[in-house]
């Protein structure tokens, strides 16, 4: 019976090590995603000021990042389509795909946006390795 527990026990320690470390790694991809340079280059000055918060539409990918999750000072949040609409032209996040497989993650996603009335659309496509702990771009592709 004790060995029973104890194997038990230990299955749940490491199915609770595994997806803590999955979110771990997907908080940081996504800030990544976010962050990127080149997209930030994309995205008009006045766009970028006006974001309170970075928000994310919870659809597409299975996100399990932690909930205290920020990028210069602007907490990323998950946000349901109708809380979008309840919000009335907000720029957001659209994740398509975001796997993570070993050291390696695939991600593809949006940044909407709203430029004089008309919906701007960035598409995104990254890959990502993990080297000594850190998720660093190694490919992108933005239309």
């Amino acid at each position: 019976m004790k060995l029973k527990l104890l194997f038990i026990m230990s299955f749940f320690f490491v199915f609770y090590n595994t997806i803590y470390a999955q979110s771990e790694s997907q908080g940081e991809i996504i800030k990544q995603c976010v962050a990127l340079q080149e997209l930030q280059k994309k995205i008009p000055n006045e766009i970028k000021q006006s974001m309170k918060d970075i928000l994310i539409l919870n659809q597409g990918a299975n996100f399990m990042f932690g909930q205290d999750l920020s990028v210069d000072n602007k907490a990323i949040l998950l946000i349901s389509e109708e809380e979008l609409i309840n919000k009335k032209g907000n720029n957001y996040f659209v994740f398509d795909i975001l796997t993570v497989e070993d050291n390696k993650s695939t991600v593809v996603y949006s940044f909407v946006y709203q430029n004089n009335k008309k919906e701007i659309v960035v598409h995104v496509s990254l890959l990502l390795e993990k080297d000594a702990d850190k998720w660093k771009v190694v490919n992108s592709k933005i239309d």
